[in-house]
């Protein structure tokens, strides 16, 4: 009986070692851009009860790197089932195309598979918003208005908002400028703005359909600072989480005392910066001042939860000026954003184990956030954990990009077009030459090349279609488009 033990306990140790080494194998060749093989081995790997997650997970960026999203999609899925971190992943990844470039049939798939974490609790409001407004964008662009306002409307952002502006900018040079606006929320108060003029507060009649106040729908933003205010009435005295998400520079008071400020202009999502706030009994005044110059963009959208974490709806506010208490001060600190917090503490806590898959997801989360320096200094690291790695080194590009370091990206994307020549990314580099010199051969060459590596696909059929154009050759063309029409009915 001893023996028969010891032989199942040298089985199960010979087994679990076999296949350490078969992911180790599958992901060495997943890092030096060996796809085909990987993804054969990863495959095998898929229901391994210890590494079928990492498994899953490198099918998953490895078909995105492919372009295969529908593909992608279904290994997340599988990376999901049973998978309590999901929701953090599902943000890291929310840009990458593996929900927004998939094929009609997949999108319903997708809202479907979506809509589940909007009934579990323990999934961050941040998080619920962007599917609310991902089934409400899909129920949009099919015509059903009805549906996707009210979809829109549980987002549960601040309305009824009353705006000023613009004044100067120029080099962010008005972001801690008093433009008197702090001091007089009456309507008919008289400000000088940039030009000048005299501007009273209006209200806010229309905002984006997307819930997002777009305050370019009344100004030139331009090197602009512009401020809205409302009123909002609570019924206690209560603490909150706010929760803001901008385009630009942006800070905030509630009742006059200032609770978050950040003057780096980013592009962000909902939610990106939160702290705890009060709220007096009665009326309670919220200024926001947002501002642009290095950024062609100014809107927000603001938001308010609870301590359990529940969005506060159908708060009671108006752009009509009304008596408030002034603030007493109190300490403000704000919160980190979960999503980062997430993968951050994995790499904290990581030890001995690989840190690619925690590098490039919390690299993802930061692009996703237009955190540039933060997404630098971690694309930077991953470049070494895997130098050779193209789907790694596209987000590196991102990272250069979103910098507007062109020195490094042109660096970059040479090495790709050397290190591995038939990567998707490599492939468009080197038509994108061709195009720029006119030379349609190569093109044609190059984007064959594209879809006998990769399939054939809209993006394709569009290129060839270029490609004939360029060359003059019309009849091609033509026939090429008509049959585009059958083939992609709900292309835009």
């Amino acid at each position: 009986m001893i023996r028969r033990i010891f032989t199942c306990c040298l089985l199960v140790a010979s087994i679990a070692g076999t296949h350490a080494q078969s992911f180790s194998s599958a992901f060495d060749k997943f890092k030096q851009n060996k796809r085909k093989e990987a993804i054969e081995e990863l495959s095998s790997l898929k229901k391994d009860p210890k590494y079928g997650k990492d498994a899953l997970l490198a099918l998953v960026l490895s078909e995105l790197n492919n372009r295969h999203h529908e593909k992608a999609f279904d290994y997340f899925k599988e990376f999901a089932t049973n998978n309590e971190n999901a929701p953090a992943y599902i943000y890291a990844l929310w840009t990458s195309g593996l929900f927004t470039s998939l094929n009609t049939a997949k999108t319903k798939e997708a809202i479907t598979f979506l809509k589940t974490y909007l009934a579990i609790p323990s999934v961050d409001a941040t998080l619920k918003a962007m599917i609310n407004s991902y089934v409400a964008d899909a129920l949009f662009s099919g015509n059903k208005l009805k549906e996707a306002k009210e979809e829109y409307a549980k987002i549960g952002d601040v309305k009824n908002w009353a705006t000023v502006g613009v004044f100067e900018n120029m080099s962010g040079s008005g972001f801690n400028k008093d433009f008197g606006v702090l001091a007089h929320p009456e309507a008919n108060y008289k400000f000088k703005n940039k030009v000048n003029v005299d501007v009273n507060w209006f209200n806010i009649k229309y905002i984006r359909t997307d819930r997002w106040l777009d305050l370019d729908y009344y100004y030139n933003v331009t090197n602009s600072v512009i401020y809205t205010q409302t009123f909002l009435e609570s019924e206690a005295s209560k603490e909150a989480i706010m929760m803001i998400g901008v385009s630009g520079s942006v800070k905030v008071w509630i009742n006059d005392f200032l609770v978050f400020s950040e003057k780096e202009e980013r592009n962000t999502d909902f939610d990106l910066y939160q702290v705890k706030v009060k709220f007096n009994a009665g009326k309670n005044r919220i200024l926001v001042q947002t501002g642009c110059s290095d950024i062609e963009k100014n809107n927000f959208a603001l938001r308010f939860k609870d301590l359990n974490g529940n969005v506060m709806t159908n708060l009671k506010t108006s752009p009509t000026p009304d008596k408030y208490t002034k603030a007493e001060t109190y300490a403000v600190t704000p919160l980190k954003f979960w999503a980062e917090k997430f993968f951050e503490d994995r790499l904290a806590n990581s030890g001995d184990k690989d840190q690619f898959f925690d590098l490039y997801m919390l690299l993802l989360t930061y692009n996703h956030n237009d955190k540039r320096l933060e997404a630098r200094n971690i694309a930077s690291k991953l470049k070494k954990n895997a130098p050779l790695c193209t789907i790694s080194n596209e987000q590196l590009c991102e990272a250069y990009a979103r910098d507007e370091n062109k020195t490094d990206l042109t660096k970059e994307y040479e090495a790709i077009k050397k290190q591995d020549p038939e990567s998707f990314l490599g492939l468009t580099l080197k038509y994108n030459e061709a195009e720029e010199t006119e030379n349609y051969e190569d093109c044609q060459e190059f984007l064959d090349k594209k879809v006998d590596l990769y399939g054939r696909d809209e993006n394709t059929d569009a290129t060839q279609i270029n490609i004939y154009n360029s060359k003059k050759e019309y009849e091609k063309m033509i026939e090429l488009i008509e049959s585009c029409y059958s083939k992609y009915p709900d292309s835009r």
